[in-house]
């Protein structure tokens, strides 16, 4: 990037008459602009050894960004009442997902829940989570948030740790701020204990997020933990203990999903070991379709009375999400999944995602648009979901809101 303003100013367009040229005005109109670019400077300076991940979208960025996105000189503004209702929003997710742990846990085996939230899951799996406090132990909920005309709206909600390290350094670079969060990791991945050691593991499919890593890592070393980053094929699992460079590891943070370890001998080896790991083995908590029991008759007397007031906020910002099963719900107006497809484009306002314990349901993969589809191949892409054996949602789409951002180029 260029560290010198160059620009000529139409000085006519500042003061239409030639013959008086207001230097003030010019002098004002510099100063804010070097001042912009001297944030975005600052920021791309302070990312000068954090790589946030690595893209395939960076043919357009300047080679000395540090970063690999756009820089603003200033963070985007939220809507006035996003932004007043941001903290009551949090709260209500993590109400929700407590609610919908102890309810999960509670359920009998036979339930459709049972089924549809252990689908595919190894038994190992299920009996760690079976095993684990009813503590959650995901310190981390982002919820993707869509802005639209009528308000926020929360596609999905996402719960490792990808972004974090993100968010933390851009409180830094924009507010001067980290924050509590390593405190909170400190206390509630550590337990305040110095003596015994973290690893943070990424995997084959997380590696793109080394970066992000790498600046949690020094923001954990300054507090005095004895942190390192590791590959699954760089541990050895002996005696159901982890071994890293021949020494004990203790803590585990993943930074992958559980459902990478069916396609990872040594991944599995480590998450049967004795080592404990955070965040732990509730896949359920990694599951799209979780959403869908906010819509479920049979639960909704629950979360009522369980979620108290942030159930009214919560029918504000959840899209009508269900589970792709059995028969449609009847405010659909459908008898049968497949009949959406009849539905005209302009009206059938609906997303196909995978949810289960599979890669297809991360990182948009296994999504469709339905409104984007012909009717032959809509109906062609809900039958084929329904005939495999992984679980798929439907949820309601809602358009998103254009906002202007400035950014440097």
């Amino acid at each position: 990037m260029t560290k010198e303003l160059e620009a000529s100013i139409d000085i006519n367009v500042i003061n239409p008459n030639p013959e008086i040229i207001d230097n003030s005005a010019i002098h004002s109109l510099s100063e804010l602009i070097r001042g912009k670019i001297a944030k975005v400077m600052s920021v791309n300076s302070l990312g000068s050894h954090f790589k946030a991940y690595q893209s395939d979208h960076s043919e357009n960025l300047h080679h000395d960004n540090n970063l690999t996105f756009l820089i603003s000189p200033t963070p985007f503004q939220l809507p006035e009442e996003v932004e007043k209702n941001l903290e009551r929003y949090g709260r209500a997710i993590s109400a929700f997902y407590r609610v919908c742990d102890a309810i999960f846990r509670k359920l009998p085996e036979p339930h459709k829940w049972k089924k549809i939230l252990n689908n595919n899951r190894p038994e190992w799996v299920l009996k760690k989570a079976r095993d684990e406090e009813d503590q959650i132990s995901h310190l981390f909920l982002r919820p993707d948030f869509i802005l639209t005309e009528g308000g926020v709206v929360t596609a999905e909600i996402e719960t490792s740790p990808f972004g974090l390290a993100l968010a933390l350094f851009l409180n830094k670079a924009y507010s001067g701020e980290e924050g509590k969060f390593i405190d909170i990791f400190f206390s509630e991945v550590m337990k305040n204990e110095t003596t015994q050691n973290l690893c943070l593991m990424l995997t084959e499919h997380t590696k793109k997020y080394r970066g992000q890593f790498e600046y949690l890592a020094k923001l954990l070393l300054e507090k005095g933990i004895d942190v390192f980053i590791s590959m699954p094929d760089e541990v050895e699992v002996k005696d159901q203990e982890c071994f890293h460079n021949g020494k004990k590891i203790d803590t585990i943070y993943r930074g992958f999903y559980l459902h990478e370890s069916t396609k990872d001998e040594n991944l599995a080896k480590i998450l049967q070991s004795n080592s404990q790991v955070f965040p732990g083995y509730k896949s359920h908590l990694e599951e799209k379709a979780m959403m869908a029991m906010f819509f479920d008759p049979e639960l909704n007397s629950t979360f009522q009375t369980e979620l108290n007031e942030h159930h009214d906020l919560l029918k504000t910002i959840f899209p009508s999400t269900y589970v792709l099963e059995g028969n449609p719900p009847s405010e659909m107006g459908i008898s049968k999944w497949e009949e959406i497809a009849n539905i005209p484009r302009g009206k059938r306002l609906f997303i196909l995602k995978s949810s289960g314990f599979s890669d297809k349901s991360s990182w948009s993969k296994g999504i469709q648009f339905l409104n984007k589809l012909s009717q032959d191949k809509c109906r062609e892409v809900i039958r084929n979901a329904l005939a495999g054996d992984d679980v798929f949602i439907i949820q309601e789409f809602k358009k998103g809101k254009n906002f202007e951002q400035e950014y440097y180029d």
